[in-house]
């Protein structure tokens, strides 16, 4: 029982270092420097860490969205930007980058082109696992939804 326990505590110390360093590579010096730092803040579940742990979730979903640049739409658009605000929708509505590309690409349905209050314009794209919508004239993604 004694060797369970010690190699219990071993798994666990080794997947919160890797975790650690999975948050170093991502987010850099947002996160202590030091692992001993990170365990403490870790193992008291206060607000730092779980700060840390959004910003991690939030940065791996925008690096996802990344692959969509320079892609084109169905209608011939070129995919320039993704918005922060996409990023957000994402992490809140559950869809991923792939099926926001393939919304864009492979559309059930292509809304008519709207003009909102400010003058910017937006096409709505609707696939089978999501929707994306985004600006014919910048070529910025600017929100998604699951479908």
């Amino acid at each position: 029982e004694a060797y369970r326990k010690k190699e219990t505590a071993r798994r666990r110390w080794l997947q919160n270092y890797r975790q650690w360093e999975r948050y170093r590579m991502t987010l850099g010096d947002r996160v202590p420097k030091t692992f001993e730092t990170f365990q403490k803040h870790k193992a008291a579940g206060d607000e730092k860490y779980r700060s840390w742990q959004s910003l991690y979730r939030w940065e791996n979903k925008r690096i996802s969205f990344q692959p969509l640049i320079g892609q084109r739409t169905s209608t011939g658009i070129e995919i320039t930007e993704i918005s922060s605000h996409v990023v957000d929708q994402a992490i809140a509505r559950g869809f991923t980058a792939e099926g926001a590309l393939d919304a864009l690409q492979n559309p059930r349905k292509i809304g008519k082109l709207k003009i909102d209050a400010e003058g910017r314009s937006s096409i709505q794209f609707i696939g089978e696992k999501a929707a994306a919508v985004i600006n014919p004239e910048t070529g910025k993604v600017t929100t998604g939804w699951k479908k």
